[in-house]
């Protein structure tokens, strides 16, 4: 889904537990912001302000990084700026920079992995005066389409196995099948005529081909 700022220009997200079927009839524990698995995507505009209100209601610290983004240190949400569970975080700044599709996801010191394997991760769209006049198609989700790749692997019991050992260590966690926006094979009925795919790459370490 794609989110609004409210009146005042903020926009709210919730980091929290849930459940999805992502393979089989078994419901697997994932996480996500404002939902059960990944997130919202968040329009800003070229030239505004905004502030992203976070709550964090998972039973351990975690963080919400700005992933390619152009914007101050103290507003970025690294590793330093940790969100105790339960607590709040506020990210305020100017969006000064062209339009692009960037991304949102976790940035916690030794957790970030493991946070990302989860679900945690959605989309932060940033359009400027030049969606007025590029034809480009703009209509969110018909013939303007985000595509969140992420590889996963579940266990036996039908829950995601994230585990690091020296080889996991070496050249990162990889899953043995692939979801599109948390889905395997979705399916769209696109208009006639072009279509924008905004592609992101949310493996751990997988590298994709486009």
């Amino acid at each position: 889904p794609l989110l609004e700022p409210d009146a005042r220009g903020a926009f709210s997200l919730v980091i929290q537990k849930g459940q999805s079927l992502l393979k089989g009839a078994t419901p697997t524990n994932t996480w996500g912001f404002n939902g059960p698995l990944l997130g919202p995507a968040l329009r800003l505009q070229r030239g505004k302000n905004v502030t992203i209100n976070v709550r964090n209601t998972l039973a351990e610290e975690s963080t919400v990084h700005w992933h390619g983004m152009e914007l101050p240190g103290y507003a970025d949400g690294g590793p330093q700026a940790v969100i105790a569970p339960g607590a709040d975080w506020k990210a305020s700044f100017a969006i000064e920079q062209p339009a692009a599709t960037c991304w949102y996801h976790p940035h916690t010191h030794g957790k970030t992995g493991h946070q990302v394997a989860m679900g945690l991760g959605g989309l932060l769209i940033v359009e400027d005066e030049s969606r007025r006049t590029l034809k480009l198609p703009q209509q969110w989700g018909v013939d303007d389409i985000p595509l969140i790749l992420q590889d996963k692997k579940l266990n036996a019991k039908g829950q995601i196995e994230y585990t690091i050992d020296p080889m996991t260590a070496a050249v990162g966690w990889f899953g043995d099948f692939m979801l599109t926006n948390g889905v395997v094979y979705p399916e769209h009925s696109a208009p006639r005529g072009w279509i924008r795919l905004r592609l992101l790459n949310g493996c751990n370490a997988r590298s994709l081909l486009m």
